[in-house]
């Protein structure tokens, strides 16, 4: 992983400024806007690029991708291509590692200065 990303995620998962939630990257819950780990990195690379998120869903759950230009991406979990370039995140440690925080975030249940702490001795 880029080490000047990594301390931006890292930066991010421990200021505050993200709800934590599960099973999408981002989502709106009940009226309330959430992020899992992985959102907060997807939410980092569209406020430096100027990306939008894009949300589809029902009244009380709308989910969240970046809508990339030039691409049909649409995944709701997994951060988008140009995210998995800009971070180094896929490229530097495989999928593997991946699958590691979103274990933690989705169904370990940790919160997200654990997720920030594992991160920080892992990747």
């Amino acid at each position: 992983m880029k080490p000047e990303i990594k301390e931006k995620w890292l930066a991010a998962l421990r200021s505050g400024d993200y709800k934590q939630g599960r099973g999408a990257l981002k989502r709106i819950l009940n009226g309330e806007v959430v992020y899992c780990c992985l959102g907060v990195l997807s939410d980092l690379y569209a406020k430096e690029t100027g990306v939008a998120w894009v949300g589809e869903g029902g009244s009380s759950s709308t989910s969240f991708c970046l809508k990339i230009p030039h691409t049909n991406y649409k995944n709701y979990g997994i951060p988008a291509k140009a995210v998995q370039e800009w971070s180094g995140l896929f490229e530097a440690e495989g999928y593997g590692g991946t699958k590691g925080v979103i274990a933690l975030n989705d169904m370990g249940f940790a919160d997200f200065h654990a997720i920030a702490d594992e991160i920080e001795k892992t990747l």
